[in-house]
């Protein structure tokens, strides 16, 4: 998934689609996109993971990566722990085993858990709505809401109420009313808040900014082949360099782009 539009790149660069391709702009926001998650140790979209990791014979557990949005599945040494009775501790990755849990501690061992969860780096949009009525837990569960409006399928969510319970899920579909999540892992009381997701604007214009220098130094390079003078007898012509625009642009991205650079904190992975 890609969280910048080539149209959105345009608007910071300038560049038109006569010197640079829609598809050749999307593979320089696909790299700028995987670099700097890759940087942040983290991801931008809410992804699901599957990890076997070792037992520590104590009652936490960190998760490789944050933040922490959902955990779907875990087993310690095979016995399922009922996520209702974890708690989560989303910044960091901690998964503690709470009042109820079927075990008391993740079982020593190498191996010996297993833990299904999503992970990503969002912030809340505008973008909110309450439960009608009271969900349980399923798979495809369909969710009467207050308003639909401004939630398309494959959005995130986060739920969240009065009962403790929060968990983030994928739309899957909308109609008017009614809103299908892929999977819910609590029960939810109505009047349970529901909020839109989305990657953070910071890191938005930082990949648009970045994506847009990508952008300005291809539209320089590509102008080696380009001649400045003309001539035809006693006629000349200086068309003068053929990229100060492009050039003023870099400098003024770069400045921007770089403006954004202390938002880009690696994750911290404990063990």
């Amino acid at each position: 998934m890609s969280y910048v539009t080539a149209a959105e790149v345009r608007q910071v660069c300038g560049a038109p689609t006569a010197l640079i391709s829609d598809a050749d702009i999307e593979a320089l926001i696909a790299n700028v996109e995987s670099s700097t998650e890759g940087l942040m140790n983290t991801k931008f979209t809410p992804t699901q993971k599957i990890e076997i990791t070792n037992g520590n014979n104590l009652d936490y557990i960190f998760t490789l990566y944050n933040p922490l949005l959902s955990v779907r599945e875990l087993k310690t040494n095979s016995t399922a722990i009922t996520p209702e009775y974890l708690k989560l501790h989303k910044g960091s990755g901690q998964i503690v085993l709470g009042t109820g849990s079927e075990a008391g501690v993740f079982v020593y061992g190498n191996n010996t858990v297993a833990i299904k969860y999503l992970y990503g780096l969002q912030e809340y949009s505008s973008t909110t709505t309450t439960l009608s009525t009271a969900t349980t837990t399923g798979s495809a569960v369909e969710m009467a809401v207050a308003s639909s409006t401004g939630i398309v399928a494959e959005d995130w969510v986060e739920i969240i109420g009065m009962d403790g319970y929060c968990e983030v899920a994928q739309v899957s579909s909308v109609d008017t009313g009614v809103i299908t999540v892929d999977k819910l892992v609590y029960d939810h009381e109505a009047d349970s808040v529901i909020t839109l997701l989305q990657i953070p604007k910071k890191l938005k214009y930082f990949i648009m900014f970045e994506a847009g220098i990508a952008v300005a130094l291809n539209a320089i390079g590509s102008t080696y082949t380009f001649n400045t003078n003309y001539g035809l007898g006693e006629l000349s012509v200086t068309k003068g360099v053929p990229y100060p625009h492009f050039n003023t642009q870099y400098e003024k991205l770069i400045k921007s782009r770089d403006e954004l650079r202390p938002i880009l904190i690696p994750r911290p992975c404990i063990r």
